[in-house]
């Protein structure tokens, strides 16, 4: 009976690995720690006139490193070694420079050949893919902004998928 308990502590323990490798490789943030924020200043004229990157951000290295801590993580926790934090809820979708938006999101781990977008491994360079068809989507009129806030902010793997189906 020894034998049995230590055979399924093991097992129990290869799983909470496993579910541990998966949690990065997945690649969703804390809702208790990023429940995402939205700029409800912005009307949908506006996010689509907006040359997003080209304009003023307001996320600080204090900020970053508040994200950092409260998340236990850094690069050297990513599969690629690389880490950006990120907007749960892009500013192109009119969401906020704002801690309770941030997240740290490792990058996906290079495959030679392939770009990271077609990686089998979710990361930030995807989920940049996915803000930019959004965004697309809000400006042309194919998701309302309230929509593709709401997909991003619930679950931008799925979102992703629905999209461009799974790497």
């Amino acid at each position: 009976m020894k034998w049995f308990n230590r055979f399924v502590f093991a097992i129990g323990l290869i799983v909470l690995a496993a579910g541990a490798a998966s949690a990065i490789a997945g690649d969703l943030p804390d809702p208790k720690l990023t429940p995402g924020v939205t700029r409800p200043d912005l009307t949908v004229e506006q996010i689509c006139k907006t040359k997003w990157g080209k304009d003023a951000r307001a996320v600080t290295e204090a900020m970053k490193r508040e994200v950092l801590q409260a998340y236990h993580m850094t690069a050297a926790d990513c599969p690629s070694g690389k880490i950006e934090i990120d907007h749960l809820c892009s500013r192109e979708l009119g969401c906020a420079d704002d801690v309770k938006n941030l997240w740290p999101q490792c990058y996906e781990k290079p495959v030679a050949g392939l770009k990271a977008s077609e990686t089998k491994e979710w990361g930030a360079h995807k989920k940049d893919r996915l803000e930019n068809r959004l965004h697309k989507e809000v400006c042309d009129g194919t998701t309302s902004l309230d929509d593709a806030r709401h997909e991003i902010i619930t679950d931008w793997i799925a979102a992703y998928k629905r999209r461009f189906g799974t790497p």
